[in-house]
């Protein structure tokens, strides 16, 4: 009864518990990681473009104007008018232009006119009888700018007895500017020589 009491609890024990034999536990093994990290190979092209510099060059604008020759004429003019009127007693009578291609025989072919200043007062005597330099830079800045004006007279508007030439001509003889010889009335010819002035 014993052995059979003996051999249940066993039975029991074995089914139950499992105490037959103790259980040795093994400790799970943990496997190494062995994947390997592939190191990055990949590489950075380094940006070679290069940036052409703009070469372009504006050009300059070299246009010039061209000064219309007319009103280049009509400053000089009218600059002389001014410089003639600053004269103390100075009287204007008249300014005007005229062809004198009748009166020459040899006048230059791109010069036959003539600019003429009719002046009065002692200012228009002074002129005449004490001013061959502002004769001279009158004439010269005119004919510069006037390339038909060959000559300027200067002239007072009545004979005065106080002037020794009532009129007095200037004009381009030979590349530069001079007064022009004075021929009285019974020593002209039927047409002028370029140089000469009727006095």
């Amino acid at each position: 009864m014993i052995k059979k009491v003996f051999a249940l609890v066993l039975v029991l024990c074995l089914t139950l518990v499992g105490c037959s034999q103790p259980s040795t536990a093994t400790d799970p093994v943990t496997t190494p990681d062995t994947t390997q990290t592939t190191p990055d190979t990949t590489q950075t092209t380094p940006d070679t473009t290069q940036t052409t510099p703009d070469t372009t060059q504006t050009t300059p604008d070299t246009t010039q104007t061209t000064p219309n020759p007319a009103l280049l004429c009509k400053a000089a003019i009218g600059e002389a008018k001014s410089k003639i009127a600053d004269i103390p007693g100075i009287v204007f009578n008249e300014s005007k232009e005229s062809d004198i291609s009748n009166l020459y025989e040899d006048a230059p072919k791109e010069r036959l006119e003539q600019y003429q200043y009719t002046v009065d007062g002692s200012g228009g005597r002074n002129i005449l009888n004490y001013s061959p330099k502002l004769m001279t830079e009158v004439t010269t800045n005119i004919i510069n700018n006037c390339g038909k004006i060959g000559s300027v007279k200067f002239e007072l508007n009545e004979a005065d007895e106080r002037v020794a030439n009532h009129k007095l001509v200037y004009g381009l003889i030979d590349g530069s500017i001079k007064e022009f010889e004075c021929v009285s009335p019974s020593e002209e010819t039927s047409k002028l020589k370029w140089g000469q002035a009727s006095c």
